[in-house]
C-alpha cells in the first residue's frame, strides 16, 4: 500500500505535510488563547462583573465606603473606633480583590475550554493551515463561543470541570 503510494507522492512529500499539519494542530489551543485574549477577553470581564455587581453603583459604593472607613481611621488614630475603620476597609478590598481575581479566572477558563473543544481546535488548525485565508465561524466569533460553554454551566468557579 505504502509502495503504491509513494510512487505517485514522494514518501518526503507525504512526511512533511503530516509534519506541517501535526505542528498546526498543536499550535491551534495556543493560537486560539491569543486570539481570545485580543477580541474575547475584555468583554468577559465586563459581562462577568456585571453580572457579579447586580448594580451598576456597586462600584461606586465600594469606593465610597472605602473612604469613609480610611476618614474615620484618619480621624480617629490609635482607637478602637479608627482600628474597626481600618480592619473594614481592608476587608472591603480584599473582596474587590478576590471578586476580579474571580472574574479573570473564570474568564481563562472558558477560554480554555473554548480552545481545547474538538471542532473549534480543528477550525483554528484549518485557520492556520490555510495561513489565515480561509475564515472560520468559532475562529472569528471566539467570545460567543465562552458564551455558550458559560450559558452550559463550565467553569464555575473558576475551575475547568
Amino acid at each position: 500500500m505504502w509502495d503504491s503510494f509513494t510512487e505517485v507522492i514522494p514518501a518526503s512529500v507525504v512526511i512533511g505535510v503530516g509534519l506541517v499539519v501535526g505542528t498546526a494542530y498543536l499550535m491551534a489551543p495556543e493560537v486560539g488563547r491569543r486570539i481570545a485574549d485580543r477580541t474575547a477577553m475584555a468583554q468577559c470581564q465586563a459581562n462577568a462583573e456585571a453580572l457579579t455587581s447586580g448594580n451598576p453603583d456597586t462600584q461606586i459604593n465600594r469606593q465610597l465606603g472605602m473612604a469613609v472607613l480610611e476618614a474615620i481611621a484618619g480621624h480617629f488614630p490609635g482607637t478602637l473606633i479608627g482600628e474597626a475603620g481600618l480592619h473594614l476597609k481592608g476587608q472591603m478590598q480584599s473582596a474587590a480583590n478576590q471578586s476580579i481575581s474571580n472574574v479573570v479566572d473564570t474568564c481563562r477558563c472558558l477560554i480554555e475550554q473554548v480552545v481545547h473543544d474538538p471542532a473549534t481546535r480543528t477550525e483554528l488548525t484549518i485557520w492556520l493551515l490555510s495561513l489565515r485565508i480561509v475564515e472560520q465561524r468559532r475562529v472569528a466569533n471566539l467570545g460567543s463561543e465562552m458564551a455558550i460553554k458559560a450559558r452550559l454551566g463550565h467553569c464555575r468557579g473558576g475551575v475547568m470541570p
